[in-house]
């Protein structure tokens, strides 16, 4: 049973363990992972290094978070390699989409060469989506 898994897995967790954050945001239906470390547990609550956030010990979910009232739904989940290739892969999207929007930018100040533009140009036009 993998409620079961995953309760045994939230026991074994102890300082210094690495588990993935996954935010579901409501308003634009995107799901993100955040990976952060264990950095306190008590019997109640987990605390991470980087999340200001706090985690129920029963259950993974974020203390004080309620999900008829909440705009986000926020849970530590076990890293498996699905996982962390998901992360991966909205990191590097991410990283294009910063770049391209820096591509942008120079555009619109006239930054680029014609050459630089063009292969710009190539490379949109050889863009296919899977």
């Amino acid at each position: 049973m993998e409620s079961t898994r995953y309760s045994e897995w939230l026991e074994q967790l102890q300082p210094g363990s690495l588990v993935f954050i996954q935010k579901y945001m409501n308003i634009s239906g995107k799901t993100i992972f955040l990976k952060d470390l264990v950095k306190k547990i008590t019997k109640t609550q987990i605390q991470l290094h980087k999340s200001p956030q706090k985690f129920r010990r029963q259950d993974g979910s974020s203390l004080g978070s309620s999900a008829g009232f909440s705009s986000n739904l926020v849970d530590i989940i076990e890293p498996t390699d699905e996982i962390e290739k998901l992360y991966k892969l909205q990191n590097l999207t991410l990283f294009v989409q910063r770049r391209l929007n820096e591509t942008l930018d120079q555009i619109k100040n006239d930054d680029l060469s014609k050459e630089q533009l063009m292969r710009f140009s190539v490379f949109l036009n050889n863009f296919e989506r899977e």
